[in-house]
């Protein structure tokens, strides 16, 4: 028994050290798609998180849906390392709203922010109507 737990603080070191390095694949960010008109999380709502390689180039890190509370939190790449830099979030939110039968003005929405700091959580809250959309950095 004290193997298994001397084994899992190894484990656990090592992951923290890897992190604090800047060296992790899973990268310490998230975000929350709220749906005003609803007064709800926006359910599967397409997500894409991409890193800026240049001006205009995108390297798409990891995609995936919203859950049922809007948020989507498991972004893992095989190959890219979570580390400073410009990001984007691309949220398919013509792909949302044609899902419930609805039309909006914004077919797609790209946040673009800055990771200055790889040892702080980044989270995006995205409040997203058919016709408007506002974001901020959360907490």
């Amino acid at each position: 028994m004290k193997l298994c737990h001397g084994l899992l603080l190894a484990l656990a070191t090592l992951a923290l050290c890897d992190r604090v390095k800047g060296q992790s694949n899973r990268f310490d960010i998230s975000i929350h798609v709220i749906d005003t008109g609803k007064g709800s999380g926006a359910n599967e709502a397409p997500v894409k998180l991409y890193k800026s390689k240049s001006n205009d180039d995108w390297l798409l890190v990891s995609q995936g849906k919203t859950g049922a509370s809007g948020r989507l939190t498991d972004f893992t790449s095989s190959t890219l390392k979570f580390t400073k830099g410009i990001y984007k979030f691309t949220v398919g939110a013509k792909d949302y709203y044609s899902a419930a039968g609805q039309e909006t003005l914004f077919p797609v929405i790209d946040i673009i922010f800055n990771i200055d700091d790889t040892n702080q959580h980044y989270h995006i809250p995205l409040l997203l109507n058919a016709y408007g959309y506002s974001t901020y950095r959360g907490s």
